[in-house]
């Protein structure tokens, strides 16, 4: 059995790069805690993330990302988000992760993707999703069992209007007369699609230009409906993990964070469970992390060598809901010092 260090299987001896990221999930205004009412408010929680973003750059990021989710302390509009960070950089790319594309018109949703690209300057993709809040559903007021088509048809809709040239579109949810989508980028935004379930996942190797994980053991999945298809894809390995020094400490340390984030999951209906009172009982449902350095590396390594689609990673900025921004400037520094530079060199030695 591997420990972490050792690393089996791996590549064709061929050069690979690997990009990496920082997702921002929850955008706290009201929820975070903070030492004065001032610094409780979404304008100073919203510029201190503008800031780390800007710091993050400097560090070596590649990318950010930004979650889509409404009605609490989530973020309702990656796209804005998105083109308020871009007039604050200069390299680092931006996406969605995701836009939940059932709730927009595509139309709508390709214009605004598009002029994020064009005010960007070609840094910007558009992660699309369904999403699984039936609140949500029904607060914008859209079928939450016509799910599917819609997304499929947005998918094709958003790639359609991104080329310029006239199209009309029939379908079973919307009908387009003759148009020529505006602004067209230079660069159009590529089309990354994420899901849980394997229907998603076969379905954004079949109609989409990558895939955005949440789970390392759903890459076989998606690597092997782009085998069946024929087609080539990218897979963005997104990791549900807090990567610390000291993961005992952590567990104590982020523990009202890190139930937030996973009873959030509980009290929007994707788990259907109890609530959850301790961290390692989120722990051991898979669906939050805690990992040093070294069980850092070795994971993230051995899906990198392990599945040709991945080429870039996505850590976590947040342990969850109520963290003060303050509190996750070490935990970042330690990725992109520690970490990444460990992933590259076992990576690049193994090709």
């Amino acid at each position: 059995m591997n420990g972490p260090g050792e690393i089996s299987g791996g590549l064709p001896k061929t050069e690979r790069a690997i990009r990496f990221g920082l997702a921002y999930a929850y955008l706290d205004g009201d929820r975070a805690t903070a030492a004065s009412d001032e610094r409780r408010t979404y304008e100073y929680q919203w510029g201190k993330i503008l800031e780390q973003i800007v710091w993050a750059e400097s560090l070596g990021f590649d990318s950010i990302w930004f979650g889509e989710h409404h009605f609490d302390a989530l973020c309702p509009s990656p796209m804005l988000m998105s083109a308020a960070a871009a007039a604050r950089t200069k390299s680092v790319r931006f996406s969605s992760a995701v836009m939940l594309a059932p709730l927009y018109h595509p139309v709508r949703l390709a214009e605004e993707a598009a002029m994020v690209s064009v005010l960007s300057g070609g840094r910007y993709d558009l992660g699309m999703g369904m999403g699984y809040s039936e609140l949500e559903y029904e607060a914008f007021g859209v079928n939450m069992r016509h799910r599917p088509s819609l997304f499929e048809e947005a998918v094709e809709i958003v790639r359609r209007a991104f080329s310029g040239k006239p199209f009309s579109f029939q379908g079973q949810r919307f009908q387009l007369p003759e148009i020529a989508v505006t602004p067209v980028p230079v660069r159009a935004p590529r089309i990354l699609l994420g899901g849980n379930v394997e229907a998603a996942i076969k379905r954004a190797a079949l109609i989409g230009d990558g895939f955005i994980s949440s789970r390392n053991s759903d890459l076989p999945i998606y690597e092997e409906a782009l085998r069946a298809a024929g087609r080539k894809g990218t897979a963005i390995a997104s990791q549900v993990a807090m990567i610390v020094e000291d993961p005992d400490r952590a567990a104590v340390d982020l523990k009202p964070y890190a139930l937030n984030y996973v009873n959030t999951y509980v009290e929007r209906g994707f788990v259907q469970r109890a609530r959850f009172e301790t961290v390692q009982d989120a722990v051991d449902s898979g669906l939050y992390n805690i990992w040093d350095g070294d069980r850092a590396v070795f994971e993230i390594a051995s899906a990198i060598l392990s599945h040709p689609s991945v080429d870039e990673v996505l850590f976590l900025a947040s342990s969850g809901p109520g963290e003060p921004i303050e509190n996750s400037y070490g935990r970042i520094q330690y990725i992109m010092d520690r970490v990444v530079p460990d992933i590259r060199r076992k990576v690049a030695s193994a090709m």
